[in-house]
């Protein structure tokens, strides 16, 4: 099987005990002779960032988070990630054509990208190991800008516009 796995930190570069079970999941399969690859942020320890990746593992996305915090963006900016990760997942899908999309830490991360997935009608699944389906609609910049405020009105109209869901 085919397996696409999304998520903001993997190891070594992880703060926590979420990450390594992600890791430990994905090398089960693996060993199992399934096909699995890892799509997550460029985040990186100071302390290992010579540390190379194998080939299954794309650093490629954008997120939220900054130096252990949610910072403030543009709206230019936050189209521009949801946009530039919009691109790398339908990349990494068209490469992979994964049967099934497993979804790791998502907290702080583009939450349109699970969007895109169900619409492609590609089966998925979401690993709870903290509560990023609770706060994650809260600290995803692009979910939060039509929220509230003077955008709430145009939230409907901005997926088509923007070609963000």
């Amino acid at each position: 099987m085919r397996i696409l796995t999304v998520g903001n930190m993997y190891p070594p570069h992880s703060l926590g005990g979420y990450e390594l079970t992600w890791r430990s999941s994905v090398e089960h399969l693996r060993s199992a002779g399934h096909e699995v690859e890892v799509l997550t942020t460029g985040f990186r320890l100071p302390r290992k960032a010579h540390v190379g990746d194998p080939s299954h593992v794309h650093r490629d996305l954008g997120w939220y988070w900054h130096d252990h915090e949610f910072t403030p963006m543009s709206l230019r900016r936050r189209l521009a990630l949801e946009r530039r990760n919009a691109k790398v997942l339908h990349d990494r899908l068209a490469r992979l054509r994964p049967q099934a999309v497993a979804w790791w830490a998502m907290g702080g991360m583009s939450l349109s990208m699970i969007e895109r997935v169900r619409r492609m009608a590609i089966p998925a699944v979401g690993v709870v190991g903290d509560d990023w389906m609770v706060y994650g609609p809260r600290v995803d910049g692009w979910m939060r800008a039509f929220r509230g405020g003077r955008l709430k009105s145009v939230a409907r109209q901005a997926g088509p516009a923007t070609g963000i869901p």
